[in-house]
């Protein structure tokens, strides 16, 4: 029995750079003028080597304008921010001191969180570099 020979396979749009969502706009027009259905995936890791994604919802199967997809891509990003937001309300309401392990409390936050991994791949280094609104 002979075998296919082991080669990297590529997804349509699995491994470009971030898109703005004009790009991503043009991207769905297309997708849907092929009469395909989108599907919202994304990885916490961008090795090419890694084939299996988290699929954000069920593929929009009825899904007609770009903006409705858009609108879905959107949801997946704010799931992430507000992981984020939620997890320095808390470690701040805990006393930790957020310019010093704010990074430390995005990356644990990020361990139950698939979004918010995939969005900390994407940003790697995170800094805190602010003037505290508030104070406790």
């Amino acid at each position: 029995m002979q075998t296919l020979p082991k080669e990297r396979r590529y997804e349509t749009l699995s491994y470009l750079p971030p898109l703005s969502d004009a790009q991503i706009t043009r991207q769905i027009e297309y997708t849907l003028k092929q009469g395909f259905y989108p599907a919202i995936e994304f990885n916490e890791d961008s090795d090419p080597a890694v084939h299996y994604w988290t699929l954000w919802k069920l593929p929009l199967f009825n899904a007609r304008s770009p903006q409705e997809v858009l609108t879905e891509v959107q949801a997946c990003r704010a799931t992430a921010n507000r992981v984020a937001l939620e997890a320095c309300v808390q470690a701040r309401n805990e006393g930790r001191d957020m310019m010093r392990e704010g990074g430390d409390i995005l990356r644990e936050a990020g361990r139950w969180s698939p979004e918010l991994n995939a969005a900390l791949e994407l940003w790697k280094e995170i800094k805190f570099e602010f003037e505290a609104m508030d104070t406790v």
